[in-house]
């Protein structure tokens, strides 16, 4: 259980390190974040 846990734990921080970066990206590059989106 515990190494599951701390691969849970992992994951989530990578979500919100993502989530960060994504909010960065779209206040600073709009453009951008539109061309990567589609």
């Amino acid at each position: 259980m515990y190494i599951i846990s701390n691969r849970l734990l992992l994951i989530e921080n990578i979500i919100t390190l993502l989530g960060e970066i994504t909010v960065q990206d779209i206040r600073y590059c709009p453009e951008m974040s539109r061309d990567a989106n589609g």
